[in-house]
């Protein structure tokens, strides 16, 4: 018996993807019920993993792709290759099912799985020692938006940035913060993929459009070498 006829629920059955970080999230969710999560293996790129993790979700809540309702990804920041993969290959399934697709910022995919509602800042690790920083606002309702400039730097010049007693969140380390105690830095709960399978149906009951592009922060190294 599908998990889809247990649960006695309405809302759509949502597929959630994550190739922001170099460990993929996936999660499958209907309603406020997580179904299912796995994450993937930083040893293994994306563009190989993808179909096989996509796989392994789908069986363990014992559903089918077309089963699958709607389709929501991570839209950065994060690894460019990475998020390449993620939104071509999840545009692919939802052109091929035709069923409605949707991106989340993943500042904003951070900050609910945070689980904190008021106002927060969303630190993720950028590489070549730098971290991406974005202010967010959760509402009580479990809206978020964005309320600042987002912003990648070394962590030296954005500690500057920070308001006195902020509250913190994200995906680098505590130690970075360790100049700062007046911060109070709150460890995420859930994945960024759990947090969007849950946030999708608030979405779509916005009726917006959400445009499926990647939000890079910071411009490629191709961009980079054309301006010199």
């Amino acid at each position: 018996m599908s998990n889809l006829e247990i649960i006695n629920d309405n809302s759509p059955l949502v597929l959630a993807v994550d190739t922001s970080s170099a460990i993929a999230g996936y999660a499958l969710a209907r309603g406020e019920t997580l179904l299912a999560s796995i994450n993937g293996d930083a040893a293994v790129p994306h563009s190989r993993s993808f179909f096989i993790q996509i796989t392994e979700l789908l069986n363990s809540a014992g559903v089918s792709l077309n089963d699958v309702q709607v389709f929501v990804v991570a839209t950065g920041p994060g690894s460019f290759t990475g998020l390449r993969v993620g939104l071509a290959a999840v545009k692919g399934l939802a052109q091929v099912l035709g069923k409605p697709l949707l991106g989340v910022n993943t500042f904003d995919a951070v900050a609910l799985a945070s689980k904190v509602t008021g106002d927060l800042l969303v630190l993720i690790e950028a590489g070549r020692h730098e971290v991406y920083f974005g202010f967010r606002r959760v509402s009580d309702a479990g809206l978020v938006e964005s309320i600042g400039e987002d912003l990648v730097g070394t962590p030296e010049k954005l500690l500057s940035l920070i308001p006195d007693s902020q509250i913190v969140t994200g995906s680098v380390s505590e130690t970075i913060l360790a100049s700062r105690t007046d911060l109070r830095f709150c460890p995420v709960s859930s994945t960024p993929a759990e947090a969007i399978a849950l946030y999708a149906p608030k979405l779509l009951a916005l009726g917006a459009s959400f445009a499926l592009r990647p939000h890079y922060v910071r411009p490629s190294d191709a961009e980079i070498k054309r301006k010199d």
